[in-house]
Protein backbone atom coordinates (compact mmCIF):
# COMPACT_ATOMS: atom_id res chain seq x y z
CA UNK A 1 0.00 0.00 0.00
CA UNK A 2 1.25 3.48 -0.90
CA UNK A 3 0.24 6.19 1.55
CA UNK A 4 0.66 9.94 1.17
CA UNK A 5 0.84 12.45 4.02
CA UNK A 6 1.00 16.23 3.88
CA UNK A 7 3.27 18.09 6.31
CA UNK A 8 2.90 21.85 6.48
CA UNK A 9 4.47 24.80 8.28
CA UNK A 10 7.82 25.08 10.03
CA UNK A 11 10.14 22.37 11.33
CA UNK A 12 8.13 22.05 14.55
CA UNK A 13 4.88 21.48 12.66
CA UNK A 14 6.64 18.88 10.52
CA UNK A 15 7.98 17.00 13.56
CA UNK A 16 4.55 17.15 15.21
CA UNK A 17 2.97 15.65 12.10
CA UNK A 18 5.81 13.15 11.82
CA UNK A 19 4.88 11.62 15.20
CA UNK A 20 1.71 10.22 13.61
CA UNK A 21 3.60 8.37 10.85
CA UNK A 22 4.51 5.46 13.21
CA UNK A 23 0.80 5.30 14.08
CA UNK A 24 -0.04 4.96 10.38
CA UNK A 25 2.61 2.27 9.98
CA UNK A 26 1.22 0.52 13.03
CA UNK A 27 -2.15 0.26 11.27
CA UNK A 28 -0.64 -0.48 7.83
CA UNK A 29 2.69 -2.26 8.53
CA UNK A 30 3.60 -2.89 4.89
CA UNK A 31 2.80 0.63 3.71
CA UNK A 32 5.28 2.92 1.99
CA UNK A 33 4.95 6.54 3.09
CA UNK A 34 5.50 9.48 0.78
CA UNK A 35 5.33 12.94 2.35
CA UNK A 36 4.62 16.25 0.68
CA UNK A 37 6.30 19.11 2.52
CA UNK A 38 4.08 22.17 1.95
CA UNK A 39 6.63 24.95 2.50
CA UNK A 40 6.72 27.11 -0.65
CA UNK A 41 9.97 25.50 -1.73
CA UNK A 42 11.76 25.76 1.63
CA UNK A 43 13.82 22.56 2.02
CA UNK A 44 14.90 23.12 5.65
CA UNK A 45 11.93 21.18 7.02
CA UNK A 46 12.57 18.23 4.70
CA UNK A 47 16.23 18.21 5.72
CA UNK A 48 15.30 18.21 9.40
CA UNK A 49 12.81 15.36 9.10
CA UNK A 50 15.07 13.19 6.96
CA UNK A 51 18.18 13.60 9.11
CA UNK A 52 16.30 12.07 12.05
CA UNK A 53 13.49 9.99 10.52
CA UNK A 54 14.55 8.98 7.01
CA UNK A 55 13.69 5.35 7.87
CA UNK A 56 9.98 6.23 8.06
CA UNK A 57 9.65 7.54 4.50
CA UNK A 58 9.91 6.32 0.95
CA UNK A 59 10.56 9.93 -0.09
CA UNK A 60 9.62 13.53 0.72
CA UNK A 61 8.55 15.93 -2.02
CA UNK A 62 8.69 19.69 -1.45
CA UNK A 63 5.70 21.71 -2.69
CA UNK A 64 7.13 24.76 -4.41
CA UNK A 65 4.30 27.25 -3.92
CA UNK A 66 0.86 27.90 -2.48
CA UNK A 67 -2.16 28.42 -4.70
CA UNK A 68 -2.76 31.88 -3.20
CA UNK A 69 -0.49 34.27 -1.30
CA UNK A 70 -3.45 34.99 0.99
CA UNK A 71 -6.25 32.49 1.61
CA UNK A 72 -9.19 34.04 3.45
CA UNK A 73 -11.97 32.00 4.95
CA UNK A 74 -15.14 32.78 6.89
CA UNK A 75 -15.49 30.64 9.99
CA UNK A 76 -17.21 30.70 13.39
CA UNK A 77 -14.49 33.07 14.61
CA UNK A 78 -14.92 35.55 11.75
CA UNK A 79 -12.59 36.18 8.81
CA UNK A 80 -9.27 34.37 8.92
CA UNK A 81 -6.27 34.23 6.59
CA UNK A 82 -6.01 30.43 6.73
CA UNK A 83 -2.83 30.21 4.69
CA UNK A 84 -1.96 26.59 5.52
CA UNK A 85 -5.30 25.09 4.45
CA UNK A 86 -5.25 22.02 2.22
CA UNK A 87 -7.41 23.92 -0.29
CA UNK A 88 -4.49 26.34 -0.75
CA UNK A 89 -2.34 23.61 -2.32
CA UNK A 90 -2.10 23.89 -6.15
CA UNK A 91 -4.71 21.71 -7.87
CA UNK A 92 -2.25 19.42 -9.66
CA UNK A 93 -0.36 18.69 -6.43
CA UNK A 94 -3.60 18.15 -4.50
CA UNK A 95 -4.75 15.62 -7.12
CA UNK A 96 -1.36 13.92 -7.00
CA UNK A 97 -1.57 13.52 -3.22
CA UNK A 98 -5.12 12.20 -3.41
CA UNK A 99 -4.11 9.61 -6.03
CA UNK A 100 -2.32 7.41 -3.45
CA UNK A 101 -4.08 4.42 -1.88
CA UNK A 102 -4.63 6.57 1.21
CA UNK A 103 -4.02 10.24 1.98
CA UNK A 104 -3.65 11.81 5.42
CA UNK A 105 -3.42 15.55 5.96
CA UNK A 106 -1.04 15.95 8.92
CA UNK A 107 -1.34 19.74 8.94
CA UNK A 108 -1.30 20.28 12.71
CA UNK A 109 -3.34 23.47 12.89
CA UNK A 110 -6.33 22.00 11.01
CA UNK A 111 -6.82 19.25 13.64
CA UNK A 112 -7.89 16.89 10.83
CA UNK A 113 -5.70 14.22 12.40
CA UNK A 114 -8.31 13.97 15.16
CA UNK A 115 -10.65 12.30 12.65
CA UNK A 116 -8.12 9.91 11.10
CA UNK A 117 -8.60 6.13 11.26
CA UNK A 118 -5.23 5.24 12.83
CA UNK A 119 -4.70 5.35 16.60
CA UNK A 120 -3.70 9.02 16.81
CA UNK A 121 -4.72 9.25 20.47
CA UNK A 122 -2.19 6.63 21.57
CA UNK A 123 0.54 8.42 19.61
CA UNK A 124 -0.37 11.97 20.64
CA UNK A 125 2.28 12.06 23.38
CA UNK A 126 4.65 9.70 21.58
CA UNK A 127 7.57 11.18 19.66
CA UNK A 128 9.59 8.54 17.78
CA UNK A 129 13.23 8.02 18.63
CA UNK A 130 15.45 9.89 16.15
CA UNK A 131 18.03 7.96 14.15
CA UNK A 132 20.88 10.37 13.47
CA UNK A 133 23.83 9.11 11.47
CA UNK A 134 25.96 12.29 11.43
CA UNK A 135 27.42 12.97 14.87
CA UNK A 136 28.89 16.22 16.11
CA UNK A 137 32.65 16.05 15.54
CA UNK A 138 33.76 18.97 17.72
CA UNK A 139 34.66 18.49 21.37
CA UNK A 140 31.86 19.46 23.74
CA UNK A 141 31.38 18.80 27.42
CA UNK A 142 30.89 15.30 28.85
CA UNK A 143 27.58 16.42 30.38
CA UNK A 144 25.68 19.58 29.49
CA UNK A 145 22.39 21.45 29.21
CA UNK A 146 21.48 22.32 25.62
CA UNK A 147 19.86 25.71 25.10
CA UNK A 148 17.90 27.07 22.14
CA UNK A 149 16.82 30.48 23.39
CA UNK A 150 16.58 32.68 20.29
CA UNK A 151 14.94 31.08 17.26
CA UNK A 152 15.51 32.81 13.95
CA UNK A 153 11.90 32.12 12.90
CA UNK A 154 9.85 32.02 16.14
CA UNK A 155 10.27 35.75 16.78
CA UNK A 156 7.00 35.97 18.73
CA UNK A 157 8.42 33.63 21.36
CA UNK A 158 11.77 35.39 21.70
CA UNK A 159 13.29 36.01 25.12
CA UNK A 160 14.69 39.37 26.21
CA UNK A 161 18.45 39.91 26.06
CA UNK A 162 18.75 40.62 29.80
CA UNK A 163 16.85 37.44 30.62
CA UNK A 164 19.02 35.27 28.39
CA UNK A 165 22.12 36.61 30.13
CA UNK A 166 20.71 35.88 33.57
CA UNK A 167 19.37 32.43 32.74
CA UNK A 168 22.60 31.24 31.13
CA UNK A 169 24.58 32.55 34.11
CA UNK A 170 22.31 30.67 36.55
CA UNK A 171 22.40 27.38 34.61
CA UNK A 172 26.10 27.37 33.77
CA UNK A 173 26.95 27.83 37.45
CA UNK A 174 26.14 24.14 38.07
CA UNK A 175 26.44 22.44 34.64
CA UNK A 176 28.08 23.44 31.34
CA UNK A 177 25.73 24.78 28.67
CA UNK A 178 25.76 24.38 24.89
CA UNK A 179 23.83 27.10 23.06
CA UNK A 180 22.51 26.20 19.60
CA UNK A 181 22.37 29.35 17.50
CA UNK A 182 22.76 30.76 13.99
CA UNK A 183 24.89 33.65 12.75
CA UNK A 184 21.71 35.79 12.75
CA UNK A 185 21.04 35.16 16.45
CA UNK A 186 24.60 34.94 17.81
CA UNK A 187 24.44 38.52 19.09
CA UNK A 188 21.96 37.44 21.77
CA UNK A 189 24.75 35.48 23.47
CA UNK A 190 27.74 37.81 23.24
CA UNK A 191 27.85 38.27 27.02
CA UNK A 192 27.20 34.63 27.88
CA UNK A 193 30.25 32.82 26.57
CA UNK A 194 32.83 31.54 29.06
CA UNK A 195 34.67 28.31 29.85
CA UNK A 196 31.36 26.74 30.88
CA UNK A 197 29.27 27.97 27.95
CA UNK A 198 29.83 27.05 24.32
CA UNK A 199 28.05 28.66 21.34
CA UNK A 200 27.45 26.37 18.37
CA UNK A 201 26.51 27.18 14.75
CA UNK A 202 26.17 23.96 12.81
CA UNK A 203 24.06 21.85 10.47
CA UNK A 204 20.59 20.59 11.37
CA UNK A 205 21.75 16.99 11.76
CA UNK A 206 24.66 17.94 14.03
CA UNK A 207 22.42 20.22 16.08
CA UNK A 208 20.04 17.29 16.46
CA UNK A 209 22.91 15.08 17.61
CA UNK A 210 23.86 17.65 20.27
CA UNK A 211 20.26 17.72 21.50
CA UNK A 212 19.97 13.93 21.79
CA UNK A 213 23.13 13.75 23.94
CA UNK A 214 22.12 16.49 26.41
CA UNK A 215 21.05 15.91 30.01
CA UNK A 216 18.37 18.61 29.70
CA UNK A 217 17.03 20.98 27.05
CA UNK A 218 15.71 24.46 27.74
CA UNK A 219 14.18 26.10 24.70
CA UNK A 220 12.05 28.84 23.32
CA UNK A 221 8.87 27.71 21.55
CA UNK A 222 10.57 26.36 18.42
CA UNK A 223 10.75 23.11 16.47
CA UNK A 224 14.05 21.75 17.80
CA UNK A 225 12.57 20.72 21.13
CA UNK A 226 10.37 17.99 19.59
CA UNK A 227 13.58 16.16 18.75
CA UNK A 228 14.44 16.18 22.46
CA UNK A 229 11.03 14.65 23.24
CA UNK A 230 11.80 11.72 20.97
CA UNK A 231 15.27 11.30 22.46
CA UNK A 232 13.97 11.18 26.05
CA UNK A 233 15.72 14.42 26.99
CA UNK A 234 13.76 16.40 29.64
CA UNK A 235 12.67 19.68 28.08
CA UNK A 236 11.49 23.03 29.45
CA UNK A 237 9.85 25.50 27.06
CA UNK A 238 9.24 29.26 27.07
CA UNK A 239 6.19 30.36 25.09
CA UNK A 240 4.07 33.47 24.61
CA UNK A 241 1.10 31.06 24.68
CA UNK A 242 1.71 30.41 28.38
CA UNK A 243 0.17 32.91 30.79
CA UNK A 244 1.42 31.23 33.96
CA UNK A 245 4.04 28.60 34.82
CA UNK A 246 2.98 25.07 33.94
CA UNK A 247 -0.07 26.32 32.03
CA UNK A 248 -0.94 26.63 28.33
CA UNK A 249 -4.09 27.82 26.59
CA UNK A 250 -6.06 24.73 25.38
CA UNK A 251 -5.96 25.61 21.66
CA UNK A 252 -2.15 25.70 21.73
CA UNK A 253 -1.78 22.72 24.03
CA UNK A 254 -3.59 20.50 21.53
CA UNK A 255 -1.47 21.80 18.65
CA UNK A 256 2.04 22.88 19.63
CA UNK A 257 2.53 22.63 23.39
CA UNK A 258 1.45 19.12 24.41
CA UNK A 259 3.17 19.27 27.80
CA UNK A 260 1.87 22.20 29.92
CA UNK A 261 3.79 21.15 33.09
CA UNK A 262 7.02 21.91 31.20
CA UNK A 263 5.91 25.26 29.76
CA UNK A 264 6.54 28.78 31.09
CA UNK A 265 5.78 32.40 30.12
CA UNK A 266 8.54 34.31 28.38
CA UNK A 267 11.26 35.64 30.70
CA UNK A 268 9.88 33.72 33.68
CA UNK A 269 11.90 33.75 36.95
CA UNK A 270 15.35 32.45 36.03
CA UNK A 271 16.01 31.26 39.57
CA UNK A 272 12.85 29.14 39.55
CA UNK A 273 13.84 27.61 36.18
CA UNK A 274 17.35 26.84 37.42
CA UNK A 275 15.98 25.19 40.55
CA UNK A 276 13.79 22.93 38.41
CA UNK A 277 16.80 22.16 36.22
CA UNK A 278 18.87 21.17 39.27
CA UNK A 279 16.16 18.82 40.51
CA UNK A 280 15.76 17.13 37.11
CA UNK A 281 19.52 16.67 36.77
CA UNK A 282 19.66 15.11 40.23
CA UNK A 283 16.65 12.84 39.67
CA UNK A 284 15.02 12.50 36.24
CA UNK A 285 11.73 11.68 37.94
CA UNK A 286 11.25 15.41 38.53
CA UNK A 287 10.86 15.79 34.76
CA UNK A 288 7.40 14.24 35.04
CA UNK A 289 6.03 17.07 37.22
CA UNK A 290 8.64 19.84 37.35
CA UNK A 291 6.71 21.90 39.90
CA UNK A 292 7.11 19.36 42.72
CA UNK A 293 9.97 20.02 45.14
CA UNK A 294 10.21 16.72 47.04
CA UNK A 295 9.65 13.67 44.88
CA UNK A 296 9.60 11.27 47.83
CA UNK A 297 6.92 12.99 49.90
CA UNK A 298 4.81 14.51 47.10
CA UNK A 299 4.76 11.39 44.91
CA UNK A 300 4.75 9.07 47.94
CA UNK A 301 7.93 7.28 46.92
CA UNK A 302 8.59 5.12 49.94
CA UNK A 303 11.98 4.72 51.58
CA UNK A 304 11.45 1.94 54.07
CA UNK A 305 12.75 -0.82 56.23
CA UNK A 306 10.70 -3.91 56.94
CA UNK A 307 8.86 -3.87 60.26
CA UNK A 308 9.76 -7.39 61.36
CA UNK A 309 7.64 -7.18 64.50
CA UNK A 310 4.34 -6.53 62.71
CA UNK A 311 5.02 -8.44 59.50
CA UNK A 312 3.41 -11.89 59.61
Amino acid sequence: MNICVRLEGGLGDHLLGNRFVPAILDKYPSAKITAYSDTEGNTFQKEGVLCAYEHLYEKINVIENKKHKEFWVDCQFGEDNYYGALENVPEDIAQEMQSYDKFYDLHIDSLKWMQHDYDWLRYFYFFPKPDISEGYDESLFDEYIVLHLASETSVGHRLEQWYINRLVKELSSFLPCVIISTPETNHFFENCINENVKLVNTSVSKAFDIITKAKLMISTDSGFRYLAYGAGVPTLTFSSSSDAPHQVMPSHQIRWLPSPPHTFPLNFDAVYISQIAKRILKDKGYALLPYITDIDSQLVRRKYTINQEKTK
